[in-house]
């Protein structure tokens, strides 16, 4: 009975199977093959996706101190901060009023030297003048007496043959011609001297007009003390700083402006500007060659891209202790890359002194994790 019961008892059919359930279990798991399938697109688009490593800069410029060679007080200022200037332009006028003091008395000085000098001269020119004159006088005179006693002289020969005057008085006349005609024979020699004497004279004073006097020296170097009291730009530029004000004395050697100076390309004679990048050492092997142009944004205007050329990169890497690093006790490392605008890029979009970004070429996942 027992076993009709057990034998008898219907048994139950075995679980159907679901014929999707391997399919439900991939399903189940998409999240895992999506992250399989995103990881190796990361980092293809990481490695070729056209990626850019950004570089840190700042415009670079240089300055321009304008500032007096000895104490003044300053007159009048001709410029305003901001204001564009050129090579030569007058900027700082400082006072001249004891300067001109000074020139106005050596002028003086020298004029009555000169005058006195003249005086002297003159009276010299004119005495020598003079005896020229009266040897030239003195020559006519003997000539004229000459020709009278000679007349005389034959008169006085032929009553001597009639024994009418004495021989004492013919020889004195006689004697008295000769002297005259030795006299006479001087007179050309002497006039020569006398009149190479007036040229020399002459020639003299004319020297001496030209020659330079002690006092020449001292308002030569007045005069050049009251040029240099008129300060003026040796670049173009623009006023960048004002640091005294009108009727401010100002010590010697004392900026009283300075100016952001521009910078031309010496092969072209066009303004450039400089960029000055930096590299943090961890993509030194990165580093951009010379002649490489990169991209640069400013940051007082992000629309611009002005393209640079690589003009110098420092071959070692330098310590920077002013920049900031997020690792405690650690001070920036790097390389300087230094760039300068191109020719026909809008380089006036960077302002001098700010802060740049520099595009360069992508680095990889790879290049990344062998700068790391």
């Amino acid at each position: 009975m027992s076993n009709e019961g057990t034998t008898s008892a219907p048994q139950r059919p075995a679980p159907k199977r679901h014929s999707g359930s391997s399919l439900g279990r991939i399903c189940r798991k998409w999240p895992l093959f999506v992250w399989l399938l995103f990881i190796p697109a990361l980092f293809a688009l990481y490695e070729y996706g056209g990626g850019y490593y950004e570089l840190n800069g700042t415009v670079e410029f240089d300055f321009e101190s304008i500032s007096s060679r000895e104490v003044g007080r300053i007159e009048d200022i001709k410029v305003a901060i901001g204001q564009k200037i050129s090579r030569g332009d007058l900027l700082i006028v400082l006072d001249t009023s004891l300067i001109d003091k000074q020139i106005a008395s050596i002028r003086e000085e020298l004029e009555l030297d000169r005058l006195d000098r003249d005086r002297r001269f003159t009276s010299s020119v004119q005495r020598i003048r003079v005896d020229v004159s009266e040897l030239l006088m003195d020559q006519a005179s003997d000539s004229a007496e000459i020709a009278i006693l000679s007349r005389q002289l034959e008169r006085l020969q032929g009553l001597l043959e009639q024994g009418l005057v004495d021989r004492e008085i013919v020889s004195e006349l006689e004697s008295k011609i000769a002297v005259l005609a030795k006299r006479g024979d001087m007179h050309p020699s002497l006039i020569s001297k006398v009149e190479a004497d007036l040229e020399d004279s002459i020639a003299r004073l004319a020297e001496l007009h030209t020659i330079e006097r002690p006092g020449n020296n001292r308002l030569a170097l007045l005069e050049q003390r009251r040029e240099h009291c008129f300060l003026k730009a040796a670049n173009d530029g623009v006023v960048a700083e004002i640091s005294f004000q009108r009727g401010e004395n100002v010590p010697a050697g004392e900026p009283i402006a300075r100016l952001i100076i521009k910078e031309y390309d010496p092969s072209n004679g066009k303004e450039v500007k400089r960029v000055m990048g930096f590299q943090p050492e961890r993509f030194a092997h990165l580093q951009p060659t010379v002649g490489d142009e990169l991209v640069v944004y400013s940051e007082t205007n992000p629309s611009a891209e002005i393209r640079m050329e690589v003009v110098s990169v420092t071959p070692h890497i330098l310590n920077f202790p002013g920049r900031v690093r997020n690792a405690p006790n650690r001070m920036a490392r790097g390389r300087n890359i230094q760039l300068r605008s191109i020719t026909g890029q809008d380089h006036d979009a960077l302002v001098p002194g700010e802060w740049v970004v520099i595009e360069t070429t992508s680095i990889g996942f790879f290049g990344f994790l062998r700068g790391s």
